[in-house]
């Protein structure tokens, strides 16, 4: 028989950075955490990820070509559309939120940062025959 999982069983600690860091200093903790997105917030309340694609297309558009990358603030590449769970869930809801984000936010009760779920933290205790 097996035994059921559930996200506080699987989720790591949260990767977080703040909205007002210069996006030169997310991308430096995407490296040396090895995670790509990062979770934004704003003073301690999640306020969307921040991932290498969003801070790329900034860097790559026409408006910024002037603007050096420490010039520039992770609000302006937060995405704002994050899904969340809570602990107590089991893994089984995450399969499908996985197939959407990059990142899971976790939070407890009281709504408040726990934790973070990827499609890797996932398969490395819930091998699952299909895709993510």
């Amino acid at each position: 028989m097996t035994k059921e999982l559930f996200i506080k069983d699987i989720m790591a600690k949260p990767t977080t950075i703040s909205k007002s860091a210069k996006i030169t200093e997310a991308l430096d903790k995407m490296l040396d955490e090895g995670i790509d997105p990062l979770i934004a917030l704003h003073n301690s309340s999640v306020v969307g990820t921040v991932s290498r694609e969003a801070i790329a297309e900034k860097l790559g558009s026409r408006q910024n070509t002037t603007l050096a990358p420490a010039a520039i603030h992770v609000a302006s590449v937060v995405k704002e559309d994050f899904t969340s769970v809570y602990p107590d869930e089991t893994v089984n809801v995450l399969i499908p939120l996985l197939q959407q984000y990059k990142l899971v936010v976790v939070y407890d009760s009281d709504h408040n940062l726990i934790g973070q779920v990827t499609a890797i933290d996932l398969l490395k205790k819930y091998p699952y025959e299909g895709t993510i």
